[in-house]
């Protein structure tokens, strides 16, 4: 397929597509349309309710991990909990702790990666899952090791092959690592933890639906195209 791109000259509301890549294997479509010929003028942003926003605050959280997971090499999809010893209600005292020793790690020498998405539980309490890179081999034991050594693991764990990440097991709570074998099916997977009340939850502690590490690949934007195409149309 042959892409045409006429570059700026064009004005950028005539835009009929735009073409991104992801990976080499990974292209994103976008197609655009004049929603006020659809809809009419809707409200200016800063006037509408937080209730209003809400949709598109999370179909952007949601575009954006689905971005950072599908764009970046992984190795774990990772469930992080709070011990009981500490506040499992508190999720900004946690989260905050916890990118701090992740930073303080990279200054050792550890480049650790991640996309985390914090999820409450019906109790109140809090932990969260998503996506990590850079785990060394040697910080991480299976859940059957664990159990042989007479340590409780639920059946579900050790059947599963899910491994423990023993240097925030000993910091924080239990944890739990699943190898990834389908990058795309778990990228999809990750937004699933992006609700409506999972957002209502975390605006109200005026923290993030997400967090990131720096330094993550985006999609690249290759072209605007202002023709129509019947093939990818």
């Amino acid at each position: 397929m042959k892409i045409t791109s006429y570059g700026d000259a064009v004005p950028v509301e005539w835009r009929k597509h735009s073409v991104y890549r992801f990976t080499d294997n990974i292209w994103k479509i976008v197609q655009f349309y004049d929603d006020r010929e659809r809809h009419g003028p809707g409200p200016r942003e800063n006037q509408k309710t937080y209730e209003e926003k809400l949709p598109a605050s999370i179909s952007r959280a949601k575009r954006v991990i689905l971005e950072l997971a599908l764009c970046n090499p992984w190795d774990y999809f990772v469930t992080l909990t709070i011990s009981p010893d500490s506040d499992r209600r508190n999720l900004k005292a946690w989260l905050e702790k916890f990118l701090q020793w992740l930073r303080d790690q990279r200054k050792k020498g550890q480049e650790l990666s991640y996309v985390l998405i914090p999820e409450r539980h019906e109790d109140g309490s809090w932990h969260a899952h998503g996506l990590l890179r850079g785990v060394r081999d040697e910080d991480v034991e299976s859940f059957s090791a664990m159990r042989k050594r007479g340590v409780k693991v639920p059946t579900k764990l050790v059947k599963g092959g899910y491994l423990n990440w023993t240097p925030y097991y000993e910091k924080f709570g239990f944890v739990s690592l699943g190898k990834i074998m389908d990058p795309v099916a778990c990228a999809f997977y990750c937004t699933k933890y992006v609700t409506k009340d999972n957002a209502r939850l975390v605006n109200e502690l005026n923290w993030h639906l997400y967090r990131a590490s720096r330094g993550l690949l985006r999609p690249e934007h290759l072209t605007d195209l202002y023709t129509r195409s019947p093939e990818i149309d």
